[in-house]
C-alpha cells in the first residue's frame, strides 16, 4: 500500500478529486454487509449487517429496521429492477421476500449454504454451497442448474442471453439450464492459489466481463471465451471481494478489498486507493445510484459520498506539500517509535553471527569431596570456588535462536506493514483535507468539523510517532 501510494503521489493525482466520504448514521449495527439502492425510486435503498435489515425512504437519512435473523446470517441482497421495493434477501438457510408481502422462498439442506441471489428474466437464481437453484417465484418450484452440482457459487451476473457464475471451480456460463466452463480454478488441497470471487458483466459493453479474484482483476472481452489478466499501476494482485461501475464513467471500474476502495482507469491502466474518510478497510459492497452517489458497505459501517466525481490527474497543491514534514520522515519515526524498523532485525542476525565465538559460563561454590581407597573412607574438604567453560562449535554454523529470531522477524515485518499503511492513509487524508479547507468556501460549522478531523489526525500521526509529527511540523511551518 505505500508503493501505491507513494506511486500515485509522484504523479501528481489532485487531492480534491474526490469528495471525502462521510458515515451514514441511523443504523444500528456497524458491520455493514450490503446496500441496494433503487434505479426506480433514488430515494428507496436498503441496508442488510450480519443480521438485520434495514430500509430507508429519504436516501439514508432515516432507516427503519425491517428484520432482525437469528442464528443465520446475512450474505446477499437483490433489489428487483421492474419493481421499486421488491427485495430478495439470502441468509447462510434461506431465501426471503420483501414488498408488498414477506415470505420465505427457499430453504437449504443441513448440508448447504447460501452464499448470493439474483434475479433474472422473471426467474430467481440461488447460489450454494452445492450448485445453482433456478426457479419461478409464483410457482416456487426449484431445480439445479446441470453441471454445477459440485461447485459453490459466489457471485452471480448476466447478460440478455446468459446467466454468469463465479465458483470454486472457474466461471461457468448459463444457458437453457445448461452450464459450461469458461475459467478454470482448482480448489483441492493440492492447489488452492486462484479463487473467483466476483464476477461484472461491463454495463457498457456486453461483451466483456470483469473477473475480481484473490489474485487481481482478470477481463474476457469476447463474452468469456478468452481471458487474460488486467494489469495496472497500483493493482497487482489485490485480493478482490466485490466489482462495481458507475453509468457516468465508461473508462473505469471500481473494486472492494479488504484493504480498502479502489478506481481502477481503465483506459490509462492505473489503480487509486481512495480513502478520504472511510474508516472501515474491509469493503464488502459498492453502490451507486443515479445521481452518481456512491455507498461503501464496510466493516465498520456504511459510509456515503454525496458529490463523488470522476479520476483526474493535476498537479498537486505545491503550498500544501511545502508545508507538511516529508512522509518518508514520518514514516521512519513511527517504526523507530513502534520498535519495528527493519534495523532491529539486523542486528540480532548480526549478534547470532558471533554467538558461538562465545562461551556458555557457569560458576559453582561448594564442598569439595575426596576419597582414599587405602582407608576406604571419604574426606569432605573446605568450599571451593569452581568455574566451567563450554563451547558449542555446531552454533558456528547453526544456531537454534536463528528459528526464534525469524519468527520475530515475520511478525515485525507485518506489524510493520500495518503501521506504515495507517500512517500513509492519515496523512495523505490530512493534506487532502488541508486542501479542501483552503480551496473551498465552507460555512462557519462545516469550516468547524473539518478543523476537529484535521487535529484528530494530527493527533494520532502524533501517537504513531511519539509527537515527532508535530516537532517536525513547527521546523518546517512555524507558523503552524
Amino acid at each position: 500500500m505505500k508503493k501505491i501510494i507513494i506511486l500515485l503521489m509522484t504523479l501528481g493525482v489532485s487531492f480534491n478529486a474526490f469528495s471525502s466520504f462521510h458515515m451514514v448514521p441511523g443504523l444500528d449495527d456497524a458491520k455493514i454487509k450490503k446496500v441496494e439502492v433503487s434505479v426506480l425510486e433514488g430515494n428507496l435503498m436498503f441496508v442488510a449487517s450480519s443480521n438485520a435489515l434495514y430500509k430507508s425512504e429519504d436516501s439514508g437519512l432515516n432507516f427503519k429496521k425491517v428484520a432482525v435473523f437469528k442464528d443465520e446470517e446475512v450474505k446477499d441482497i437483490f433489489l428487483d429492477s421492474d419493481l421499486a421495493d421488491k427485495l430478495y434477501l439470502a441468509t447462510s438457510r434461506h431465501i426471503f421476500e420483501f414488498g408488498m408481502q414477506q415470505r420465505r422462498l427457499f430453504s437449504a439442506s443441513d448440508e448447504q449454504i447460501i452464499f448470493t441471489v439474483s434475479k433474472n428474466k422473471e426467474e430467481i437464481y440461488i447460489g450454494t454451497s452445492q450448485g445453482l437453484y433456478r426457479g419461478d417465484e409464483n410457482i416456487l418450484s426449484w431445480r439445479k442448474v446441470a453441471g454445477l452440482d459440485d461447485c459453490s457459487v459466489y457471485s452471480l451476473d448476466y447478460t440478455k442471453e446468459v446467466l454468469y457464475a463465479a465458483t470454486n471451480r472457474g466461471v461457468y456460463a448459463v444457458a437453457d439450464d445448461k452450464a459450461k466452463r469458461l475459467f478454470i480454478t482448482r480448489d483441492d488441497q493440492e492447489d488452492i492459489s486462484l479463487m473467483t470471487k466476483a464476477i461484472k458483466v461491463d454495463c457498457f459493453d456486453q461483451e466483456i466481463i470483469w473477473l475480481g479474484t484473490n489474485k487481481g482483476l482478470f477481463v474476457s472481452r469476447d463474452n468469456g471465451i478468452t481471458w487474460n489478466k488486467f494489469h495496472a499501476l497500483g493493482l497487482n494482485n489485490l485480493d478482490i471481494d466485490v466489482l462495481a461501475q458507475a453509468k457516468f464513467e465508461k473508462d473505469a471500474i471500481y473494486i472492494g478489498t479488504a484493504k480498502g476502495f479502489f478506481r481502477v482507469d481503465i483506459k490509462v491502466k492505473k489503480a487509486k486507493y481512495i480513502f478520504e474518510g472511510v474508516y472501515g478497510k474491509g469493503i464488502s459492497d459498492i453502490e451507486f445510484n443515479n445521481d452518481g452517489e456512491v455507498y461503501l458497505a464496510t466493516s465498520k459501517g456504511l459510509f456515503g459520498s454525496k458529490h463523488f466525481a470522476s479520476f483526474s490527474e493535476a498537479e498537486a497543491s505545491n503550498n500544501i506539500l511545502e508545508d507538511e514534514p516529508a512522509i518518508e520522515d514520518i514514516q521512519q519515526a513511527a517504526l523507530h517509535y513502534n520498535e519495528v524498523h527493519p534495523n532491529k532485525i539486523k542486528k540480532w542476525r548480526k549478534g547470532l553471527k558471533f554467538r558461538g565465538f562465545f562461551p556458555s559460563l557457569s560458576l559453582g561454590y561448594d564442598k569439595v569431596i575426596n576419597y582414599d581407597s587405602g582407608v576406604d573412607r571419604y574426606y569432605v574438604g573446605p568450599r571451593d570456588w569452581d568455574v566451567l567453560f563450554s563451547w558449542n562449535m555446531g552454533d558456528l554454523l547453526w544456531n537454534s535462536y536463528e528459528d526464534d529470531v525469524d519468527t520475530r522477524a515475520r511478525l515485525n515485518t507485518q506489524l510493520r506493514l500495518d503501521i506504515l499503511d495507517e500512517i500513509n492513509r492519515i496523512y495523505f487524508e490530512r493534506l487532502r483535507l488541508k486542501n479542501e479547507m483552503q480551496a473551498t468556501t465552507l460555512n462557519s460549522k462545516e469550516m468547524f468539523q473539518k478543523s476537529l478531523r484535521l487535529k484528530e489526525l494530527t493527533a494520532t500521526l502524533n501517537g504513531y510517532t511519539g509527537g515527532f509529527f508535530s516537532q517536525k511540523l513547527r521546523e518546517v511551518s512555524p507558523a503552524q
